[in-house]
């Protein structure tokens, strides 16, 4: 055998040795990361939490002004006082903080209401309230389903008559399936049950406590922002 036949197999020998050296390293590379895969995706998912975009419409509605304050613990008795007096009174937003009974779409539905505070010796003038639209993200656990809740509520708070218990029942629907543990829940429970006897009475008070909790929920997104 020459010299080029001795060089041919030793070229021969060398390829073999490179082709078994990359079939076992990309072999075990491919198994390790199959393997090791999930772990990576966890620790991912940790560092780089789920995120959701939440734009929320605008709310416009009337309520019954009955007081206007610069500190919220004098708020906060104005409305306790009323409460004790039987009228479910509520704080809308914040400097000032506004104390309203009522919740309606017009002025005129008002006109009842009204009268009645004013037969109570409550001073009181029908107050346009906008609560403006605004893109939030949520992130962690349960943004889904609190981006869910929060804008089933929108939607609620924005019904027309003819919508308001089709809506109100899609609102309950997303809060018991949501995961349990999420801060809102309870509350946002015992508001509905308030929201459903307030129609079956036929009168337009308690939604302004869907409101206090959804101005509440707001401030909260935008102090985690």
């Amino acid at each position: 055998m020459g010299v080029k036949g001795l060089n041919r197999q030793a070229i021969i020998v060398v390829v073999l040795v490179l082709l078994v050296w990359m079939t076992t390293y990309f072999g075990y590379t491919y198994v390790k990361l199959v393997t090791q895969s999930p772990r990576t995706i966890k620790a991912t998912s940790e560092k780089n939490p789920v995120e959701v975009a939440l734009r929320l419409e605008k709310i416009e509605f009337w309520t019954c002004q009955v007081g206007v304050f610069k500190l919220p613990e004098n708020a906060k008795g104005k409305k306790l006082l009323l409460q004790q007096s039987g009228w479910d009174a509520r704080i809308l937003g914040k400097e000032p903080y506004i104390i309203g009974v009522g919740f309606a779409h017009s002025q005129e539905e008002l006109a009842i209401l009204q009268k009645l505070l004013e037969e109570g010796g409550i001073t009181t003038f029908s107050k346009k309230v906008l609560i403006p639209e605004g893109v939030f993200t949520l992130r962690g656990r349960g943004a889904e389903e609190t981006a869910a809740i929060l804008g089933r509520l929108n939607n609620y708070l924005n019904t027309s008559p003819s919508e308001k218990e089709k809506n109100l029942n899609n609102l309950e629907i997303s809060i018991q399936t949501a995961p349990k543990g999420l801060d809102m829940q309870e509350n946002l429970r015992h508001l509905i049950e308030q929201e459903r006897d307030s129609s079956k009475i036929g009168n337009t008070m308690n939604t302004l406590g869907l409101v206090e909790e959804y101005i509440n929920l707001l401030e909260i997104l935008k102090t985690n922002r």
